[in-house]
């Protein structure tokens, strides 16, 4: 996929509800400063990818793998990550209020000055954060 090792930036996909990639695989994405308000990426593969900086507020994420992803300063307010996988991420700085984070793996990642207010930390694995 051109995703693989390239970059796409500046991605507009705002309430793209219906949108969801074909086999859900968006391994390695440089999604940098996307806007991805509301979409629909429930299940998808984002693992190792790049989503510094981008908006994904109210976005449904939930169940995707977001194993060692950038997610450096994104906007991820209200966003559904319920049973997504953040193991080994970087949200250093992101906005995570109001997110719903229910049994989400949060192990290994880097939480340093990421908003986490109102968040739902139910069955949150936080094992060396």
């Amino acid at each position: 996929p051109p995703w693989d090792s390239g970059l796409i930036k500046g991605v507009q996909l705002e309430g793209a509800t219906g949108w969801v990639p074909a086999d859900k695989d968006l391994r390695n994405a440089k999604l940098i400063g996307a806007n991805l308000v509301g979409c629909n990426l429930e299940g998808v593969n984002l693992s190792g990818g790049d989503l510094s900086s981008a908006n994904l507020q109210n976005a449904n994420l939930m169940n995707a793998n977001l194993s060692n992803v950038n997610l450096r300063d994104a906007k991820l307010e209200d966003a559904q990550l319920s049973g997504a996988d953040l193991s080994g991420s970087d949200l250093t700085g992101a906005n995570l209020s109001s997110a719903d984070l229910e049994g989400v793996n949060l192990s290994g990642g880097n939480l340093s000055s990421a908003d986490l207010q109102n968040v739902n930390l139910m069955n949150v694995t936080l094992t060396k954060v």
